[in-house]
């Protein structure tokens, strides 16, 4: 029986693990690499840790990640969380919500981005975006997804 607690924990513990990594990452990196993502749909979806609403609807954007792995659907997590607060919140965070995605910090300051990803958002949290270079598709919506609206939205 020991060895059945030992085993589970362990693999509790791998799970916690999460094979993510938290990056920093800048808005103009952020945009070259939509801009370089040819026929691939991005999906970013802008939260923090201490938004209610970012965390409830994360878990359809992890399923969203495994629907679409075989097809050319990016999904891309960006907090807004201070980068300050990496080390001490965001990774933490990501291993006991076991998100597996591409995971980054924005690297700008607070209240300075907003804008640059699209004029109407106040900043508000959680916020969207949707992108298709080749297609001249993109799409940002400032409100929490189910992961039914995020597949109708890939489409």
């Amino acid at each position: 029986m020991k060895n059945k607690w030992i085993a589970l924990m362990a693999l509790i513990l791998m799970g916690f693990g999460a094979n993510a990594q938290v990056k920093l990452i800048k808005l103009s990196s952020l945009e070259n690499r939509l801009k370089a993502g040819g026929d691939t749909t991005f999906v970013i979806n802008f939260w923090a840790s201490w938004c209610k609403p970012c965390v409830k609807e994360l878990p359809a954007f992890e399923q969203l990640k495994s629907a679409t792995s075989s097809k050319k659907v990016k999904v891309l997590l960006v907090s807004t969380d201070l980068k300050s607060k990496v080390e001490s919140s965001v990774k933490q965070f990501v291993k006991i919500h076991n998100l597996t995605g591409e995971i980054y910090v924005l690297d700008e300051t607070p209240g300075s981005f907003a804008q640059k990803i699209d004029a109407n958002w106040s900043g508000a949290l959680p916020a969207t975006l949707i992108v298709n270079t080749k297609k001249g598709r993109r799409d940002f919506q400032n409100k929490p997804f189910t992961y039914e609206e995020l597949l109708t939205a890939t489409k």
